[in-house]
Protein backbone atom coordinates (compact mmCIF):
# COMPACT_ATOMS: atom_id res chain seq x y z
CA UNK A 1 0.00 0.00 0.00
CA UNK A 2 1.38 3.25 -1.09
CA UNK A 3 -0.42 5.32 2.08
CA UNK A 4 -2.41 6.00 4.46
CA UNK A 5 -4.22 9.13 5.43
CA UNK A 6 -5.10 9.42 9.11
CA UNK A 7 -8.27 12.17 9.43
CA UNK A 8 -8.68 12.78 13.42
CA UNK A 9 -11.94 13.64 14.41
CA UNK A 10 -13.32 17.04 16.80
CA UNK A 11 -16.84 16.26 17.78
CA UNK A 12 -20.78 15.90 16.79
CA UNK A 13 -23.76 17.32 18.26
CA UNK A 14 -26.37 15.23 19.75
CA UNK A 15 -28.27 14.68 16.56
CA UNK A 16 -25.09 13.64 14.91
CA UNK A 17 -24.50 17.16 13.42
CA UNK A 18 -20.58 17.23 12.66
CA UNK A 19 -18.78 20.11 14.40
CA UNK A 20 -17.02 23.30 11.54
CA UNK A 21 -13.79 21.93 12.84
CA UNK A 22 -14.42 18.67 11.88
CA UNK A 23 -15.76 19.22 8.72
CA UNK A 24 -12.53 21.26 7.93
CA UNK A 25 -10.37 18.62 9.05
CA UNK A 26 -12.52 16.06 6.65
CA UNK A 27 -12.22 18.52 4.00
CA UNK A 28 -8.54 18.90 4.30
CA UNK A 29 -8.19 15.19 4.27
CA UNK A 30 -10.48 14.61 1.38
CA UNK A 31 -8.32 17.02 -0.76
CA UNK A 32 -4.78 15.56 0.61
CA UNK A 33 -5.59 12.49 -0.64
CA UNK A 34 -3.33 11.23 -2.68
CA UNK A 35 -3.75 8.12 -5.57
CA UNK A 36 -3.43 4.48 -3.87
CA UNK A 37 -3.88 6.09 -0.45
CA UNK A 38 -6.59 4.65 2.10
CA UNK A 39 -7.88 6.45 5.04
CA UNK A 40 -8.37 6.12 8.73
CA UNK A 41 -11.27 8.04 10.90
CA UNK A 42 -11.01 8.58 14.19
CA UNK A 43 -13.44 8.86 16.64
CA UNK A 44 -16.14 6.66 18.57
CA UNK A 45 -18.05 8.06 21.79
CA UNK A 46 -17.36 10.57 24.70
CA UNK A 47 -19.06 13.02 27.09
CA UNK A 48 -16.92 15.72 25.18
CA UNK A 49 -17.45 15.09 21.80
CA UNK A 50 -20.07 12.09 20.81
CA UNK A 51 -23.24 11.42 23.39
CA UNK A 52 -25.01 9.81 20.71
CA UNK A 53 -25.16 5.72 19.60
CA UNK A 54 -23.46 5.99 16.58
CA UNK A 55 -19.69 6.29 16.60
CA UNK A 56 -18.23 9.78 15.72
CA UNK A 57 -16.06 8.44 12.97
CA UNK A 58 -19.43 6.97 11.19
CA UNK A 59 -20.62 10.35 10.63
CA UNK A 60 -17.39 11.57 9.32
CA UNK A 61 -17.31 8.67 7.04
CA UNK A 62 -20.67 9.05 5.47
CA UNK A 63 -19.91 12.87 5.32
CA UNK A 64 -17.06 11.59 3.48
CA UNK A 65 -18.79 9.44 1.19
CA UNK A 66 -21.40 12.28 0.64
CA UNK A 67 -18.32 14.13 -1.16
CA UNK A 68 -17.58 11.24 -3.22
CA UNK A 69 -15.31 9.61 -1.71
CA UNK A 70 -15.60 5.70 -2.09
CA UNK A 71 -16.38 2.88 0.75
CA UNK A 72 -13.08 1.28 -0.76
CA UNK A 73 -10.93 3.82 -0.06
CA UNK A 74 -11.51 3.15 3.67
CA UNK A 75 -9.34 1.05 6.30
CA UNK A 76 -10.86 -0.23 9.71
CA UNK A 77 -12.18 2.75 12.19
CA UNK A 78 -9.99 3.78 15.01
CA UNK A 79 -12.05 3.80 18.02
CA UNK A 80 -11.00 6.62 20.02
CA UNK A 81 -11.73 9.01 22.60
CA UNK A 82 -8.66 11.15 22.65
CA UNK A 83 -5.57 12.25 20.46
CA UNK A 84 -3.60 10.06 22.29
CA UNK A 85 -5.81 6.94 21.54
CA UNK A 86 -6.51 8.11 17.84
CA UNK A 87 -2.00 7.59 17.42
CA UNK A 88 -2.04 3.99 19.48
CA UNK A 89 -5.42 3.01 17.58
CA UNK A 90 -4.42 4.26 14.02
CA UNK A 91 -1.22 2.51 14.63
CA UNK A 92 -2.59 -1.07 15.06
CA UNK A 93 -4.70 -0.53 12.12
CA UNK A 94 -1.34 0.90 10.17
CA UNK A 95 0.76 -1.98 11.37
CA UNK A 96 -1.61 -4.58 9.38
CA UNK A 97 -0.78 -2.77 5.99
CA UNK A 98 3.01 -0.99 6.46
CA UNK A 99 2.09 1.60 3.79
CA UNK A 100 5.05 3.54 2.90
CA UNK A 101 3.92 6.99 3.87
CA UNK A 102 1.63 8.51 6.52
CA UNK A 103 -0.56 12.08 6.02
CA UNK A 104 -2.19 12.88 9.68
CA UNK A 105 -4.70 15.51 9.09
CA UNK A 106 -5.81 17.57 12.10
CA UNK A 107 -6.73 21.29 12.72
CA UNK A 108 -4.18 24.41 13.19
CA UNK A 109 -4.81 24.44 17.03
CA UNK A 110 -4.53 20.87 18.08
CA UNK A 111 -1.41 20.44 15.74
CA UNK A 112 1.97 20.71 17.92
CA UNK A 113 0.32 17.80 20.13
CA UNK A 114 -0.62 15.61 17.56
CA UNK A 115 2.94 16.14 16.40
CA UNK A 116 4.31 15.63 19.92
CA UNK A 117 2.17 12.04 19.94
CA UNK A 118 2.20 11.18 16.52
CA UNK A 119 5.91 11.68 16.16
CA UNK A 120 6.80 8.94 19.35
CA UNK A 121 3.97 6.19 18.21
CA UNK A 122 4.50 6.56 14.38
CA UNK A 123 8.48 6.45 14.89
CA UNK A 124 9.49 3.84 12.26
CA UNK A 125 7.39 5.72 9.89
CA UNK A 126 7.24 8.51 7.22
CA UNK A 127 4.33 10.87 8.40
CA UNK A 128 3.33 14.00 7.03
CA UNK A 129 1.27 16.76 8.94
CA UNK A 130 -1.36 18.48 7.42
CA UNK A 131 -3.27 21.43 9.36
CA UNK A 132 -7.12 22.52 8.55
CA UNK A 133 -7.39 26.55 9.07
CA UNK A 134 -10.00 26.91 12.26
CA UNK A 135 -12.75 29.41 11.56
CA UNK A 136 -14.66 29.85 14.68
CA UNK A 137 -15.41 32.63 16.92
CA UNK A 138 -12.06 34.36 18.52
CA UNK A 139 -13.27 33.19 22.51
CA UNK A 140 -13.70 29.61 21.23
CA UNK A 141 -10.28 29.65 19.61
CA UNK A 142 -8.29 31.10 22.23
CA UNK A 143 -9.79 28.44 24.96
CA UNK A 144 -9.02 25.62 22.29
CA UNK A 145 -5.14 26.77 22.20
CA UNK A 146 -5.30 26.91 25.97
CA UNK A 147 -6.18 23.70 26.31
CA UNK A 148 -3.81 22.51 24.01
CA UNK A 149 -0.76 24.11 24.95
CA UNK A 150 -1.76 23.00 28.95
CA UNK A 151 -1.81 19.68 27.30
CA UNK A 152 1.32 19.24 25.55
CA UNK A 153 3.13 21.22 28.74
CA UNK A 154 1.88 18.31 30.54
CA UNK A 155 3.01 15.73 28.17
CA UNK A 156 6.20 16.96 27.77
CA UNK A 157 6.62 16.91 31.56
CA UNK A 158 5.30 13.36 32.41
CA UNK A 159 5.93 11.45 29.00
CA UNK A 160 3.75 9.47 26.49
CA UNK A 161 3.19 5.90 28.36
CA UNK A 162 1.63 3.57 25.68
Amino acid sequence: MKGVTIILGHMNDDQGRLSSISKERLDLGVNKLEKGYKIIITGAFGEGFNRTNKMHALYSKDYLLKKGVTKNCFLKIAKSTHTIEDALFSHVIVGRYRPENIIVVTSDFHMARVKFIFNKVFKDYKVKFFASKTTIDEDTLKKLKSHEQKALNRLKKEGLYY
